[in-house]
């Protein structure tokens, strides 16, 4: 037995590394993900309803609506559409923006004004121009929503 040698194994490092910078930011995007689906999930949708268009239900044939609509020189001129026994006092009203912006609470007066005079009064359209600011625009839209205008909507001009 001489020259045999037995048992002679080679020792090799057990070194093992494992890079966890992919798995951290596999992670992190997960993590992301899930956290916006549930905003999206508690949200469940907006209520939006076309009611002026090619998919209008039929039987509303140019409903009575207010408009509210933006003009090129900084106005906001509201005017009353298809309603019957118009109060001329109340239709083709302007407000001007001054320097510091719409009067909202004058808006908000008009408003309620028509509310009182047509009480039936359920739609509210806002038209706005390529130069209306985005604020305005959702303000008008908020007023409408105040003064139980439950249709609202925004048309292009």
């Amino acid at each position: 037995m001489a020259g045999v040698s037995v048992g002679k194994t080679s020792k090799k490092k057990l070194e093992f590394e494992l890079n966890l910078v992919p798995f951290i930011d596999i992670l992190a995007t997960c993590i992301c993900f899930l956290l916006m689906t549930t905003v999206w999930i508690h949200l469940k949708g907006v209520g939006v309803r076309q009611s002026v268009g090619t998919d209008s239900p039929s039987d509303k044939k140019d409903p009575a609506s207010i408009q509210a609509m933006f003009s090129p020189t900084n106005g906001l001129v509201f005017s009353l559409k298809n309603v019957k026994n118009k109060p001329t006092n109340l239709d083709g009203i302007g407000f001007n923006a001054g320097s510091a912006g719409y009067d909202w609470e004058r808006v908000e007066q008009y408003l309620a004004a028509v509310k009182a005079e047509i009480p039936g009064l359920e739609m509210g359209m806002v038209i706005p121009k390529a130069t209306s600011k985005y604020e305005d625009i959702v303000q008008v839209m908020g007023l409408l929503k105040k003064q139980k205008f439950n249709e609202v909507g925004i048309s292009p001009y």
